[in-house]
């Protein structure tokens, strides 16, 4: 008798405390940011002069609320005479507890114009990168594409072409024959007329 009960008691606590089992019980913190994607347009991003160097400071997107340290921030920027951007440098950083980011750029010259851009991903959930922001501009340098002559070639052509081209014109020049060739006699005027005639009674 004792034993039905007992299986009476057991048999009513399951029906009167159901176990239930979602997905939220593997939950790991981190559904409220699964879907937030960073907007390039929302990426704070500037560029400013300090003694002799470039400073790139950056701000990450008010809008999304994923703790700063999950961002990772690519840098990258190139000379403007270069189009293809495949040959550009780029920087790697992890943001740290702020919202605001910076890298300080010493190896730069002020002699040349650089075009920068930057992305950013959310590495600690293992998202991919964003888009590029827009291109901004450092240096005002007119004549930094101008290609400069290099002085080499002018030694070459000083000591090298021009003495071997007045050889040249000397070593021709006193051979009569190929002197005629290239500098014909011009007949004179007073006795052109008598040229004329002899050639007409041929």
């Amino acid at each position: 008798m004792n034993s039905w009960k007992m299986f009476l008691l057991v048999f009513l606590g399951l029906l009167v405390h159901p176990v239930f089992c979602t997905d939220d019980d593997h939950y790991d913190g981190n559904d409220n940011f699964a879907k937030e994607e960073i907007d390039p347009d929302q990426i704070g991003f500037s560029i400013s002069n300090s003694s002799n160097e470039a400073v790139v400071t950056w701000t990450i997107p008010q809008a999304n609320t994923t703790d700063p340290r999950c961002y990772s921030t690519e840098v990258q920027y190139k000379i403007q005479c270069v189009e293809d951007w495949k040959y550009g440098q780029r920087i790697e950083l992890k943001q740290g507890n702020e919202v605001t980011g910076q890298v300080k750029l010493n190896t730069i010259s002020k002699k040349k114009n650089y075009d920068f851009r930057l992305r950013m991903k959310l590495w600690c959930l293992q998202k991919d990168w964003s888009n590029w922001t827009k291109v901004q501009h450092w240096g005002n340098n007119s004549d930094a594409c101008k290609v400069d002559t290099p002085s080499y070639l002018w030694i070459y052509i000083v000591f090298i072409v021009l003495p071997l081209t007045a050889f040249l014109l000397v070593c021709l020049l006193s051979q009569q024959r190929l002197r005629n060739l290239i500098l014909p006699d011009v007949p004179d005027a007073k006795h052109l007329k008598n040229l004329i005639i002899d050639n007409d009674q041929f």
